[in-house]
């Protein structure tokens, strides 16, 4: 058997998987993590799978090319196997960093657990995932041939070449040794002492120290243990790093000391709000001689052009300093450029340094630092009035370090507003959170922070919002806008009980009920299944009410799920059409062509529901609102479930899930209903039922009954396609409804199993009722009876056939699948 047979890349399905199948049969999971020094993935794995009593109590998953995690119920016993092994015995001993975790529960995110393996494993040495595998084996056959001389892209300085590596590729043990001029490896040959000459050149064919941004993509994840890696950090570090690995191994080591990252159960590992990036070290000792031997002059030049985040023209320097010589600025300009610290291309000065936040002092007074920022700021506000294309929150920056906090406000939310404009969002949120921590008065520190709710509603961040809005509340006495808007949050994060309690509290403060507070309570009523006549009666009367579109568009939704909700199809698809036409946000509009596509298919015209999907399929990229797009990928899951084959669904489905949970650790989305579906399909009945049955459970401890009872109605199908009628009936029982729609999806079960169970006849008339009203309980019928002979059966599928020759030929018009990369 191959390898790879036995070891998996890290998914969250096949770790939630696994851990399903422990625990569903009585195993007591542990989490194993090791990491090691590189000696290449098919080494390690190959001489482990040559005689490892494996079976299916363990998964092994690659996480690096030096890390590897273990679920098993025998931690012992593998560390035992792996310690008798000739490779570890010659190379790993002694250099293994090794956590355990014990796994007592299911966790509802898995990715806290990963969290804290990386709380564990920073405790002891690391060995990170090592970039360029290829140029050490390079490297290994010329130190094998005997080259005495060898040229590779190692940095003169702080360089890094993984000692651990080299000596397993060559055999040899080696020391390594920085010089001044050139690095050196010294290494035993027999009774003889061999050096051999490191030279540093940037163009050698062997790359062992330049990366690229998927290098630092695998390195942070080695580093965090985690496949979410936070773009901002990516960015970051990728810039900051100049692509080269030691100096992003030192960046790495030296921000985690000063607690540069945070953990964010929503968005995973984060930057530290406020922290500022530590320059001291970061140039190169050759730049450093360079700057200690300037001037004042040529230092405060220096610094102008360093601390500048765009290009810088020639004029500008200048004018900023008048008094100075010419030829004094061209001097710099020509050394800094010599030393490769700038590029001057034409009459612009580019950094070679990334330093949109980082500004070296130089050993400069602060006023001196503080006076050039301002009189830059203003010149670059002077530019832009003129009509110049110069970035306002650049503007913002230089008044920030000026010490013109007023001006670096005002700046700052003129970027905001223009990047909000623009519909760029998270740009506009990293100019709202440097605004925040510059608002002085009490309006200022009020208007920002509704802005940063604002902006982290836009992009789904509906968690960080309500932190946000809840710590208003701590501080000040919060209007009713922000009460109302936190009950809405609470409502779309699906925390029913909760946003149930706070609206009835709410109400009691109101004289009258206005039209968005009826959505409100309308939304919370049917999330929770308890809608009630006059809920019906009132949201019926919005529909006469004079309001803008994008308002009617609420209503019309609203009245679609209520007609949806009653189990009227034809007239909840008319509502969901004016709502349709009535929107203008894409975010409204995929939903909507969802909620299309589904009542459409349930009233069987397949080609116009085929239509709304692939047209939702193809905007799901143009969707930013996070929140959203989960819904949408849920969704459309569910939709899958039904009108594809069952590869197709889990083809979809386990890449949502994966990308869901790569992304954030927090997440509405429904991964453990759908892995459970999943694991079902493939024959894993319990382990999968198990799955289901605790995202069922979550969604009922938080008030959403209408929802837990669909995932019912749809697990109670899976159930009976694979016979387990007792686990159906079971389920069937729990689900208590106001719904007609649920009662008459639950009704039809309900008659096929007394029909599976019983052997009781079925009511002809009664079942072509429930099955020629809705393409849904069609197919239930019509799968649960594939294999059943009875006349009056074969009578209901003889009709049904037909439909579903159109939806073939339908299916056949539509390439669903391609957007499966979504």
């Amino acid at each position: 058997m191959e390898i790879c047979d036995y070891f998996l890349h890290f998914s969250f399905f096949d770790f939630l998987r696994q851990l399903a199948f422990l625990f569903t049969n009585g195993f007591k999971p542990h989490l194993l993590y090791i990491e090691f020094p590189l000696i290449g993935t098919t080494e390690l794995l190959g001489s482990l799978a040559k005689d490892y009593p494996f079976s299916e109590r363990e998964v092994f998953f690659i996480l690096s090319n030096s890390s590897l995690l273990v679920l098993t119920p025998e931690p012992r016993s593998f560390l035992k196997h792996l310690r008798q092994k000739e490779i570890y015995k010659r190379l790993l001993k002694g250099k293994l960093n090794i956590v355990t975790l014990n796994l007592r529960k299911l966790e509802h995110y898995p990715a806290s657990i990963l969290r804290r393996l990386y709380e564990k494993a920073k405790q002891g040495r690391r060995y990170l995932h090592i970039p360029n595998v290829e140029s050490y084996r390079k490297l290994a056959e010329l130190i094998s041939r005997g080259d005495e001389e060898i040229f590779v892209d190692l940095p003169e300085e702080n360089p890094f070449l993984s000692m651990e590596t080299l000596q397993i590729f060559t055999g040899s043990k080696m020391n390594f040794i920085k010089g001044d001029k050139a690095n050196f490896l010294r290494l035993k040959d027999g009774a003889k002492i061999k050096t051999i000459k490191l030279i540093s050149d940037n163009n050698s064919a062997i790359k062992i120290d330049t990366i690229t941004v998927e290098d630092v993509q695998k390195t942070l994840q080695s580093y965090f243990i985690t496949p979410n890696v936070n773009r901002e950090i990516l960015e970051l570090l990728y810039y900051r790093s100049l692509k080269s690995f030691s100096k992003l191994f030192w960046l790495l080591n030296l921000l985690d000391s000063k607690n540069f990252f945070k953990w964010d159960e929503n968005t995973g590992w984060a930057l530290n709000e406020g922290s500022a990036f530590p320059y001291e070290n970061y140039y190169s000792e050759k730049s450093q001689r360079l700057f200690e031997s300037m001037s004042k002059e040529e230092k405060l030049i220096t610094y102008l052009i360093l601390s500048s985040s765009q290009p810088l023209d020639k004029t500008d320097i200048l004018k900023l300093f008048p008094k100075v010589k010419t030829q004094t600025i061209e001097k710099v300009i020509g050394n800094l450029s010599n030393n490769r610290t700038v590029k001057v291309v034409k009459n612009k000065i580019y950094s070679s340094h990334p330093v949109i936040q980082f500004n070296p002092k130089l050993d400069l007074p602060e006023r001196e630092v503080r006076k050039i920022h301002g009189n830059y700021a203003h010149l670059l506000h002077t530019k832009k009035m003129n009509g110049f294309p110069i970035a306002l929150w650049e503007i913002a920056r230089h008044f920030e370090l000026s010490g013109d906090l007023r001006n670096a406000f005002k700046y700052y939310y003129e970027a905001i507003n223009e990047e909000v404009k623009n519909k760029q969002y998270n740009k506009a949120l990293q100019y709202a959170i440097k605004a925040k921590l510059l608002a002085k008065t009490k309006k200022q520190k009020s208007s920002i922070r509704e802005t940063i709710v604002m902006l982290y509603t836009k992009i789904g961040e509906y968690d960080k919002a309500l932190e946000l809005i809840k710590s208003l509340e701590e501080v000040e006495n919060t209007h009713g806008r922000d009460k109302k808007r936190e009950i809405e949050l609470l409502t779309e994060l699906g925390e029913t009980n909760i946003a149930a309690q706070k609206l009835e509290s709410y109400l009691s403060t109101q004289k009258r009920i206005t039209k968005d507070l009826l959505l409100l309570k309308f939304r919370i009523d049917y999330n929770a299944d308890r809608l009630e006549c006059t809920t019906e009666l009132l949201i019926k009367k919005l529909e006469l009410t004079n309001s803008p579109m994008n308002g009617k568009a609420k209503i019309f939704e609203a009245l679609g799920d209520l007609e949806f909700y009653k189990n009227r199809i034809k007239k909840a698809t008319e509502y969901y059409l004016k709502a349709l036409k009535a929107s203008n946000k894409i975010e409204d509009i995929t939903l909507l062509k969802l909620k299309l596509a589904e009542m459409l298919l349930l009233g069987f015209k397949f080609r116009g529901a085929l239509n709304h999907l692939e047209n939702a399929l193809w905007a799901l990229n143009e969707v930013k609102n996070k929140h959203t797009k989960e819904t949408i990928l849920g969704e459309i899951s569910k939709i899958y479930l039904f009108l594809l084959p069952p590869r197709s669904f889990e083809t979809f489905t386990l890449r949502s899930i994966d990308d869901v949970l790569n992304t954030t650790p927090k997440t509405n989305y429904p991964f453990y209903f759908y892995s459970g579906l999943i694991l079902i399909h493939s024959g894993l009945i319990d382990e999968g039922y198990n799955l289901a049955i605790k995202q069922i459970d979550f969604e009922k401890q938080r008030g959403n009954e209408f929802r837990a009872n669909q995932m019912s109605l749809i697990l109670t199908h899976s159930l009976v396609k694979y016979n387990e009628l007792n686990k159906a009936r079971e389920l069937l029982e729990g689900i208590r409804t106001k719904s007609e729609y649920i009662f008459a999806r639950k009704k039809i079960l309900e008659k096929l199993l007394e029909m599976l169970q019983n052997n009781i006849d079925i009511n002809v008339e009664e079942i072509k009722e429930l099955v020629f009203t809705n393409a849904l309980n069609a197919l239930i019928f019509y799968e649960v009876t594939e294999n059943i002979k009875k006349m009056e059966i074969d009578s209901i599928k003889s009709i049904l056939l037909t439909k579903y020759d159109d939806l073939k030929k339908a299916l056949s018009e539509f390439d669903l699948l391609s957007h499966q990369s979504v």
